[in-house]
C-alpha cells in the first residue's frame, strides 16, 4: 500500500520591514493628497459659482505666487511671520495647552520692539535691532505670561485668557500710535518711520529680508527641541498626562508659564521683524491675523517644525497668488480665504483618518 504525501506547503515570507514601515506612511500621503484634491474641487466650484473657469483661476493663482522671483519674495516674506509664530504655538499645542492669544502676542511684542527701534540713541543697527528684538521677544513673553500664570495658580482656562488678551492688545496698539506714539508730521495714524539704521538688511539675491534666516534657525533648533532633548520630553509627557509628569517630578504649572512665555515671545518677535523688515513703522493693519493663520499653520503642520514650514509656503502661495486672482478675475477676497480654510479642514480630517487608520491596523 503507497501513501502520497504531499509536500508541505511554504508559509507566505513576509513582506520586507522597510516595505511594512513605509505602508502607514504611503496610505496617510495618499489620504492627503485625496483631501487637497477635494478642498481644491470645492473650491474650483465656489470659483465657478463665481464665473471664473476654475483652470484658469488657478493657473493665475500659480503664476501670482511663483511665477516671478519678485512673487516668490513676497510668499517668503509673509511665510516669516506665520512660521516664527507657528513655532511657538507648536511648542505649547504639544503640551496641551491651548495659546489663541499670538495676535495680541504680535502686536504687543511689535509694540514694544518697534518703539526701541524708533527712539534708539545710537545710529547703529549692530546695536539696534538685536536690542529691538529682544524687547519684542520680552513683551510678548511677558503678555503670554500672563495666561499661563492664570492658568498654572488659578486654572483659569487658557483659551479664554489668551483670546481676551487679544481684544486689549489691539485696542493698546491702537491707542498708543493715534496718541502718544503717533508722527505728528504724518496725516495717517501711525508712528514715525523706523529709521534706516534699523531696518533689518535684504539677502543678497532673494528680495526679502533676514527675518527669513531667524525664521529657518528657529525651525531647526525647535526641531532638535521637541524631539532629541529632555525639555522636548519632559513637554510630550505634560501633554499626555499632567499627572504622569508631576509624579516623575515635572513640575507641569511652572512648565506651563515657562512655555507660555515661550509662545508669546516668538509671537513678538515675529511682530518686531514685520515692523522692522516690512512696514518700517507701526500702523494700522501691521497683522492681517498672523496670530490666528499661525493656528491653522502649526495644527497644518501637524505639530512639528519642518511641516509648520511646508504649511507656512502653502498658506502664504494662496494668500499671495489669491490676490493675483482678485486683480485678474475678480474672484473676492472672501473665496481666496474660504479655500484656505477648506485646505486646512480637509487636511485636518484626512489627518485623523490616517492615525485611525493605522490604529485600526495595529
Amino acid at each position: 500500500m503507497s501513501t502520497n504525501l504531499a509536500p508541505p506547503v511554504a508559509a507566505a515570507a513576509p513582506p520586507p520591514a522597510t516595505i511594512t514601515r513605509l505602508l502607514p506612511r504611503l496610505k496617510a500621503i495618499a489620504i492627503s493628497g485625496i483631501a487637497c484634491a477635494a478642498a481644491l474641487m470645492l473650491g474650483g466650484l465656489l470659483f465657478k459659482v463665481s464665473g471664473v473657469d476654475p483652470l484658469a483661476a488657478y493657473a493665475t493663482m500659480l503664476e501670482g505666487a511663483f511665477g516671478s522671483w519678485f512673487a516668490f519674495a513676497q510668499v517668503l516674506t509673509r511665510t516669516v511671520p506665520l512660521l516664527i509664530i507657528a513655532v511657538g504655538l507648536i511648542a505649547v499645542f504639544r503640551a496641551n495647552i491651548w495659546n489663541i492669544g499670538a495676535e495680541g502676542q504680535f502686536l504687543i511684542g511689535a509694540l514694544a520692539g518697534g518703539f526701541v527701534a524708533i527712539e534708539f540713541p545710537v545710529e547703529s543697527g549692530w546695536l539696534s535691532i538685536p536690542c529691538a528684538m529682544l524687547a519684542g521677544f520680552a513683551a510678548g513673553g511677558c503678555w503670554g505670561a500672563i495666561v499661563g500664570w492664570l492658568r498654572a495658580k488659578w486654572e483659569v482656562h487658557e483659551v479664554i485668557t489668551s483670546l481676551l488678551l487679544n481684544f486689549i492688545a489691539a485696542l493698546v496698539f491702537s491707542y498708543l500710535i493715534r496718541g502718544p506714539l503717533r508722527d505728528p508730521m504724518g496725516f495717517l495714524p501711525q508712528s514715525k518711520d523706523v529709521p534706516a539704521f534699523s531696518q533689518l538688511p535684504f539677502i543678497p539675491g532673494l528680495g526679502t529680508n533676514i527675518g527669513l534666516l531667524v525664521a529657518l534657525a528657529l525651525v531647526a533648533l525647535f526641531a532638535y527641541l521637541l524631539s532629541a532633548t529632555p525639555y522636548g520630553m519632559k513637554i510630550r509627557m505634560i501633554g499626555s498626562s499632567a499627572s504622569v509628569a508631576r509624579a516623575v517630578g515635572v513640575d507641569p504649572s511652572r512648565m506651563t508659564i515657562e512655555l507660555m512665555v515661550i509662545s508669546g515671545g516668538l509671537a513678538g518677535l515675529a511682530g518686531v521683524i514685520q515692523v522692522l523688515g516690512v512696514q518700517y513703522a507701526l500702523l494700522e493693519g501691521l497683522s492681517p491675523g498672523f496670530g490666528f493663520t499661525a493656528i491653522m499653520v502649526a495644527l497644518l503642520g501637524r505639530l512639528h517644525p519642518v511641516g509648520a514650514l511646508a504649511a507656512a509656503v502653502v498658506l502664504s502661495a494662496i494668500t499671495v497668488g489669491g490676490n493675483a486672482m482678485q486683480i485678474t478675475h475678480g474672484i473676492p477676497a472672501s473665496a481666496v480665504a474660504t479655500l484656505s480654510a477648506l485646505l486646512v479642514l480637509f487636511l485636518l480630517v484626512s489627518d485623523h483618518l490616517a492615525k485611525r487608520a493605522r490604529g485600526v491596523e495595529q
